[in-house]
């Protein structure tokens, strides 16, 4: 009569539970990550709500010095309120993007390898970088400069934006601005995995200016100035990317040489 085999358990080897365990491990792990993101979220939003009268005055700070006599109206009775809670929100989420990346990091990098893990620190802290400079750039130059040449009004005129409208408009050309300084990044990331060497762009140097200046006019509202103030950093976004691709062969040991040699 054989032998029965001894049931598989964790004095034969196996987890407890085997594959069905670690699902819910990670499912636990993934859940209490969510909910520090939630307190972190909901903790900022709290503060930012305290001080909505300072965040009102950052949203309005381009178009006062653009025009210092505008005015905003609240076309709707719940205009104003829920225009603030928006403001409020992105504040809050945008106080709450690092816990969110650091959360999230904390849960893959486990099942990265090393030269995985080694790649996402580096591009993680520049890519926040580059999203913040790109929102200054906006907010402190782009955006007066376009309010000034859009909005042209003589001295016996009185300015009066919808302010839902205007948030929105802002908050648009901010998020815009900030994913555009990406490219600098995109295009080491192209170079390294062979997708588009540096070469093929600067071979094709009048295609991709032309290429900005069509972006740039589609992305910013129909006016010449505005569209010089996207598709001008949009070329020297291109000339950094090109530039950061050269450095980045040489930190590898490649100077001067293609990713796929």
């Amino acid at each position: 009569m054989p032998t029965p085999l001894p049931a598989a358990g964790p004095g034969n080897g196996e987890p407890e539970g085997g594959p069905e365990s670690s699902l819910v491990d990670h499912l636990a792990e993934l859940r209490t990550r969510i909910l520090i993101c939630l307190a972190s979220f909901l903790a900022w939003f709290a503060v930012a709500w305290w001080q909505s009268d300072v965040l009102v005055r950052l949203a309005l700070g381009p178009l006062r010095q653009a025009f210092p006599t505008a005015r905003l109206a609240a076309l709707t009775v719940t205009e104003a309120f829920v225009t603030t809670l928006k403001l409020s929100a992105l504040a809050a989420l945008t106080a709450t993007l690092p816990v969110i990346v650091w959360q999230a990091w904390r849960f893959v990098a486990p099942g990265l390898l090393p030269r995985e893990r080694f790649w996402s620190r580096l591009v993680l802290v520049p890519a926040m970088l580059c999203f913040a400079i790109g929102v200054a750039f906006c907010y402190l130059v782009a955006l007066p400069a376009a309010l000034g040449f859009l909005i042209q009004s003589g001295d016996f005129l009185v300015l009066t934006l919808s302010y839902a409208a205007f948030v929105e408009f802002e908050m648009m050309f901010l998020v815009v601005m900030g994913v555009l300084f990406e490219l600098p990044l995109l295009l080491v990331f192209l170079d390294v995995t062979g997708l588009f060497p540096a070469e093929r762009v600067r071979e094709n140097r009048r295609v991709a200016i032309v290429a900005a200046f069509v972006v740039g006019g589609i992305l910013s509202p129909p006016d010449v100035v505005s569209q010089f103030l996207v598709s001008v950093p949009l070329v020297l976004l291109t000339e950094a990317g090109l530039w950061l691709s050269l450095a980045a062969r040489r930190f590898r040991g490649q100077p001067g040489a293609g990713p796929n040699k």
